[in-house]
């Protein structure tokens, strides 16, 4: 009989302890009967004297019921107001007084400065990739190329005409030809089968393929003869000085929407780096890690961290993801937007930090082995609710259990309230993390299906085909946020990109003299009649038929607005090369008799 009564007692302290989490109540944690005591939390203290002396006569009277022995055998307790954490974070079980979301200020996502003027992809792309870029990237290159001539003429190897310096056009066309492979997919394909006759034709006329080879194997970044001083101090400083301008360029140009997400890129790279990084959750596994923020709305690339190992510059007692979604948000100090981020950056320090310091609000996933997670909402009970929630301060906390097998836990500073979506039956919360947690995501993937990287061992060289990608996206959604652009699918835009960036090295190569027949008429074939230059005709020579100046054409529409330096003989009317007639001498003769 004993033994029963004992055996029972026991199963009820053990169910309660599964039930409950450890309570508010320092000063008789060790006696039993504080268990079965009833709570209350800070808000309750606020409350009227009435309800405060009511709260202490229930508490008295709940006292003097358990001190008298249940002749049931049965006992009954109350169920808290509050529950704890590991580390004794508390938190609240009732529902705060304030309803509904938190006043934000509404952002539309919008170009501004230079962004907001542009007309065409090329200015969209220059927006990003502007002419200090490209001039620093040039000056390297041609310091590689003069070093690897001296190194070659010491080993006694012939210099041919594809080993010479790079001028802005060709690096412009280079770059056109790396978007047109990404275009049609052929990254991975031999640089001798784009060559090929078998290949495109595009690849033949902009330059041939040694000297493509030759320009990607001396592009550089930065100034090798001091770059061993640099990197004692920054990992990153083969391409630090681009990477820098190229992020400011992206900061500087957009207004993101009022909600942004911050996760993490993976640039695949299977050459030797110290900070290459295994990631299974991501579709290239190996790879160079960029941590970003994102418009959640458009995917915009508005801010980018590269992995360079461990940091160094964090606040003391600071973990690292907290470091990055600290320094990634500094742009958006005191703007009152709301960042979503998954569980390796969502924690409760940051998430206070972030509010109270910030004014930006944060909803994310969170791990169960954070100190301040109650025991309670880490179980999985089959018999309890499906949803929970916890408060503290400006803070929610749910527990959710969609399928009663597997608890997902999710933090907000943006919400404060339990509400459930009447659509889906899920949180508010849930609901509006999945709707806003897939801005990098998206941005990675729309980077992934037209890339330009091919395949290299030097990772500077990997992080700049990540930025021609990170540019491509970039510049794409800006020209198309610009109302007074014609909205054009992907495809055509990177055509547009690529092709502009090519055709001025295309309208120099048509001049040389000793240029193939076959390649002419295959440049001529990619350049409208507009584009093509007015050369000399050894003809026009025999008479004076040159202006004095370019004057338009005055058989083309003005709108064409075709300048020629050529004139009729016979009625001075300015003509370009598609109104001229060429006739024999002997013709000419009788024209004029």
């Amino acid at each position: 009989m004993n033994t029963r009564s004992r055996t029972h007692r026991a199963s009820e302290v053990n169910a309660l302890y599964e039930a409950a989490d450890v309570f508010d109540d320092e000063e008789s944690e060790s006696e039993t009967e504080s268990v079965f005591e009833v709570q209350h939390n800070e808000s309750d203290e606020d409350g009227s004297e009435e309800e405060q002396v009511e709260a202490v006569e229930s508490k008295s009277s709940s006292n003097e019921s358990e001190s008298i022995p249940s002749t049931s055998g049965k006992r009954k307790r109350g169920r808290p107001s509050y529950l704890r954490g590991k580390n004794n974070y508390k938190w609240s079980l009732n529902i705060p007084d304030r309803r509904g979301k938190r006043a934000h200020t509404a952002y539309t996502a919008t170009p501004i400065g230079p962004a907001s003027r542009v007309t065409s992809p090329l200015e969209a792309w220059n927006v990003f990739f502007d002419e200090e870029i490209l001039k620093i990237i040039l000056k390297y290159t041609n310091q590689e190329i003069t070093r690897k001539i001296v190194d070659y003429n010491r080993r006694n190897i012939q210099i041919k005409s594809r080993h010479k310096e790079v001028d802005m056009d060709e690096l412009k066309a280079t770059v056109g030809l790396l978007y047109f492979s990404g275009l049609h997919k052929t990254n991975h394909t031999s640089v001798e089968s784009l060559w090929s006759p078998y290949g495109m034709s595009l690849f033949r006329t902009t330059m041939a393929v040694n000297r493509f080879k030759f320009i990607i194997l001396c592009i550089r970044f930065d100034d090798k003869s001091t770059r061993k001083e640099r990197k004692a101090d920054d990992p990153f400083a083969n391409i630090r000085e681009i990477w820098d301008k190229f992020i400011n360029n992206c900061k500087n140009n957009y207004q993101p929407d009022s909600k942004c997400t911050i996760d993490e890129q993976l640039l695949s790279f299977h050459g030797r780096c110290r900070f290459r990084m295994y990631l299974p959750a991501k579709p290239d596994k190996y790879g160079l890690k960029v941590v970003t923020l994102n418009d959640s709305t458009t995917h915009y690339l508005f801010n980018a961290i590269p992995y360079c190992g461990a940091v160094t510059d964090k606040d003391r007692n600071e973990s690292v993801p907290s470091y990055y979604v600290r320094k990634l948000s500094e742009p958006i100090y005191n703007t009152g937007r709301n960042i979503t981020c998954d569980r390796w950056f969502t924690s409760i320090p940051i998430c206070d930090k972030l509010l109270d310091e910030y004014n930006l609000t944060m909803v994310g996933t969170i791990n169960k082995n954070k100190p301040e997670i109650p025991a309670s909402f880490k179980i999985v009970k089959p018999q309890d609710d499906k949803i929970r929630f916890a408060y503290n301060d400006k803070k929610i906390l749910v527990s959710f259990n969609p399928k009663g097998k597997k608890i997902v836990l999710l933090l907000s500073s943006y919400h404060h309230s339990s509400r459930i979506d009447s659509d889906t039956g899920k949180p508010e919360i849930v609901t509006f993390f999945n709707k806003t947690k897939g801005g990098t995501d998206s941005f990675d993937k729309k980077c992934h299906d037209f890339t330009t990287a091919r395949k290299t061992l030097r990772w500077p060289m990997r992080y700049f085909y990540g930025m021609l990608d990170q540019a491509n996206v970039n510049s794409f959604i800006i020209y198309n946020l610009i109302s007074s652009n014609k909205t054009i699918t992907r495809n055509d835009y990177i055509l547009d990109l690529s092709l502009s960036l090519i055709k001025p090295f295309l309208i120099r190569r048509l001049q040389l003299p000793t240029l193939q027949t076959t390649l002419r008429s295959q440049i001529e074939a990619f350049l409208d009649y507009k584009d093509l230059p007015e050369t000399e005709d050894p003809r026009d020579l025999i008479a004076d038929n040159k202006l004095e100046k370019y004057m338009r054409c005055g058989f083309c529409p003005s709108s064409l607005d075709r300048k020629t330096c050529y004139k009729c003989l016979k009625c001075d009317i300015p003509m370009c090369k598609e109104h001229t007639a060429k006739i024999c001498e002997k013709c000419s003769l009788k024209l004029y008799s």
